[in-house]
């Protein structure tokens, strides 16, 4: 009798402390082994070597999944891990019903942009700062890097990980079953890192803004990309960082016009080598809100038309897609988040509250600390200024008027480069040029009303009196005459500025005559 009680105590106490239950979608009680719990398999099924978590069976377990990984991360819970002095053991949260258990799986964090969020400026920082970020919060960077961003004086432990964030998109992007993602090098790569960190419980970021234009109605890529972060028991996070509407297309159009060498057809002449035209803002406004317009697309690569579709902010249509509930292991929208660029209460700046959300309270305070105490410590700028696009288009005009000659002395940059020197000497009083503007009666107030709607498809609880900076913001691009561009043709009918490209014959003669006295 007294041996029957003893088992009978210790199979209890057993029960009690190693064999989590939970209810799972049926509503029926049920027993796992705890290693299963952590490593986040639900069926007992070795994950590490069974991928059928890409056939149809698993669908039926992300309910059981939501059921089990509800973790609470409600300041509440501090004093559980206060007392950890292993920084790992701080990123770590408490699974429900159990308090006297920590999923400590180490955090895989996503951020995918979108563009024009000041991602270069995080991603400087962050490949500058790596060091500190490994050491204080237990993360390790595999976003974009940038040579000129990089700080030679400090070591990394992780430091020799290849793994190139573009090539892992296009990598997702050519995913099918014919040419499998997880079947290139970049992408065993991609694993065998994701690997050695977790096996140490070492912390992911990585960043790169070219996971916000994947073919996102592919879901097979992402089905694979969610699956391997679960696969190698990762918890898991996305980042997305917001912008005003209209700041965000202002900065998109000239992104989109921008003279870059990945864009030839914008530094040949249109009319003579096949070059293409800048459209004035107000036009490419139109383009994109005309109701009448063709040009939205929702195939899932080009977002920013196919959020205008919806009627969604970009950063909105982002979380609807990667909360696709129909894809397995896919992160629920209270694991991702959207740090509005604006908010500056703390006066950290974009940065630092990007550590603050993204990572963690330790790492910006230690950032925040490590920037006071060295001035001198500058991090090399990585940043994408805005150019002025109407000296170009002043340009091309220029040339199909005849306004100065065919010479391969006068290329296009070249020639709009001269024209912004030159004008800059004609006034100085930029406000009396005539202008084309996005009409006052109509188009402001409307572009206005569209970006604070915007707003609220990102944060919905967002009221109107909180939006009184979005309007303040507004008001100040619009007094600096961002909606508009200089108009060309009322300009080059004045002579004085017909004259600055009278200027370009007599340098063309002066450089033959250059060339003709070599030659003899």
């Amino acid at each position: 009798m007294g041996r029957s009680i003893l088992w009978l105590l210790i199979t209890s106490f057993v029960i009690y402390n190693f064999i989590p239950v939970y209810v799972d979608h049926k509503g029926l009680k049920s027993f796992l082994p705890v290693e299963d719990v952590f490593n986040g398999n639900k069926n007992g099924i070795d994950e590490e070597k069974d991928d059928a978590h890409l056939n149809p069976m698993i669908s039926s377990m992300q309910n059981r999944q939501d059921a089990l990984f509800k973790f609470n991360t409600n300041k509440n819970v501090e004093p559980i891990y206060r007392h950890f002095t292993d920084v790992r053991e701080k990123n770590a949260v408490v699974i429900p019903n159990h308090p006297q258990k920590l999923d400590n799986r180490p955090l895989f964090v996503l951020h995918i942009g979108p563009h024009k969020t000041a991602t270069s400026t995080i991603q400087c920082e962050m490949t500058y700062y790596q060091s500190l970020m490994e050491s204080v919060g237990n993360f390790t960077y595999l976003g974009r890097q940038y040579g000129e961003c990089k700080n030679k004086s400090t070591l990394l432990k992780y430091n020799n990980i290849n793994v190139n964030s573009r090539d892992l998109v296009r990598c997702l992007d050519n995913h099918n079953a014919l040419s499998p993602c997880n079947s290139t090098k970049d992408w065993r790569n991609f694993e065998k890192a994701l690997s050695k960190m977790s096996h140490v419980r070492q912390n992911v970021l990585l960043s790169d803004e070219a996971f916000s234009r994947m073919k996102l109605n592919n879901s097979s890529s992402l089905e694979l990309l969610f699956h391997t972060i679960h696969k190698h028991k990762f918890r898991f996070k996305v980042i997305l960082v917001y912008r005003h509407y209209f700041s965000w297309l202002l900065s998109q159009y000239n992104e989109h016009y921008k003279p870059l060498l990945s864009r030839s057809k914008y530094q040949i002449w249109p009319s003579i080598e096949g070059g293409k035209y800048i459209k004035p803002f107000i036009e490419y406004y139109a383009s994109h809100h005309n109701k009448n317009s063709t040009s939205s697309r929702t195939d899932g690569r080009n977002y920013q038309s196919a959020a205008n579709a919806l009627g969604l902010h970009p950063v909105a249509y982002l979380i609807k897609q990667w909360t696709n509930n129909q894809i397995p292991f896919a992160p629920k929208e209270s694991d991702i988040l959207a740090i509005d660029m604006h908010n500056n209460d703390n006066n950290y700046g974009i940065v630092l509250n990007f550590v603050l959300t993204a990572l963690s309270e330790e790492i910006a305070e230690e950032l925040n600390r490590h920037k006071q105490d060295n001035a001198n410590d500058t991090v090399p700028s990585r940043s994408n200024p805005s150019l002025n696009l109407d000296f170009d288009r002043m340009a091309v005009k220029a040339r199909e008027l005849g306004l100065f000659p065919d010479h391969d002395l006068f290329t296009r940059r070249r020639v709009a480069l001269y024209t912004e020197m030159l004008f800059q000497n004609l006034t100085t009083k930029n406000e009396k040029m005539p202008r084309i503007c996005l009409d006052e009666k109509t188009q402001i107030q409307e572009f206005l009303d569209l970006s604070l709607l915007l707003e609220k498809t990102v944060f919905p609880d967002r009221r109107n009196a909180q939006q009184q900076q979005h309007r303040e913001d507004f008001a100040k691009a619009k007094s600096r005459n961002m909606f508009c561009n200089l108009d060309i043709e009322a300009l080059l009918s004045q002579e004085s500025v017909r004259a600055i490209f009278r200027k370009l014959e007599q340098m063309a003669r002066s450089n033959q005559a250059a060339h003709d006295t070599e030659g003899n």
